[in-house]
Formats: C-alpha cells, sequence, structure tokens
C-alpha cells in the first residue's frame, strides 16, 4: 500500500471483487468512525494529545462527553 491507496491483486475476478468489497468495506468503516469520534470531539483517542484542543472547538460535541 503506497500513500494509503491499497493494492488488490488476485487469480480470479471473484476473488478480486471480493478483496476490493472488503478493501473498501475497511476504508468506509475508518471514515465512520473517524468522523464519529470528530463530531463528538474525541479525536484525541485516535491521533494522542496534538487533537485535544479540538474537542474545545467542536460545536457538536455532546454535553456528556
Amino acid at each position: 500500500m503506497s500513500r494509503g491507496i491499497p493494492t488488490v491483486t488476485a487469480e480470479t475476478s471473484h476473488d478480486l471483487f471480493m478483496a476490493q468489497g472488503f478493501v473498501h468495506a475497511q476504508d468506509r468503516f475508518w471514515e465512520m468512525d473517524f468522523r464519529r469520534h470528530m463530531t463528538a470531539g474525541r479525536l484525541s483517542e485516535l491521533f494522542g494529545a496534538s487533537q485535544l484542543d479540538t474537542a474545545e472547538r467542536s460545536p457538536l460535541m455532546r454535553a456528556d462527553s
């Protein structure tokens, strides 16, 4: 994987499409998890202390976080 871009290789079309679906689902899940953390003001859970001030600036941060 170069620069975060996956390369999918397979011997059959079926294997190729299964692998492509898996890679797509994996990337989509990461995006959904990232956005969930971002809107909750909890990016520091993913990226560490450098993102602690993000919670203060997040307009969608829940009151109970």
